[in-house]
């Protein structure tokens, strides 16, 4: 376990008596080798849950995100646990490539449990 995750897992035992998790509200999957140039990659979302963060801040469906705050993404696996370190209801910006153009997104992430 990285100690990173062992630290928040303790900390929100200590002051929740639980372990809370952020969510997003999408699945993704890794982008197509084929896909891959110069280098760039990312995670590629799949599906936008409906009444979700990434939902109310616009993400969408073919969405590469390759940066969540100042921590690289380029695997799908990397944006799951940037995701599981981070708290719920702790603000975070994205950023992602839609149709060839870079963008940032900022949204705030919500409790797994709601």
């Amino acid at each position: 376990i990285p100690a990173n995750r062992a630290m928040r897992v303790a900390h929100s035992l200590i002051k929740n008596g639980k372990v809370d998790y952020g969510w997003l509200g999408i699945r993704v999957t890794d982008l197509a080798e084929s896909e891959i140039r110069d280098g760039n990659r990312g995670a590629v979302v799949e599906t936008v849950i409906e009444d979700s963060p990434a939902h109310e801040a616009e993400l969408h469906k073919g969405d590469i995100i390759y940066q969540f705050n100042d921590r690289r993404v380029r695997t799908s696996t990397d944006i799951i646990q940037h995701v599981l370190v981070t708290p719920p209801g702790e603000m975070v910006q994205l950023k992602l490539r839609r149709a060839g153009k870079e963008m940032s997104v900022s949204l705030k992430l919500q409790s797994r449990g709601q």
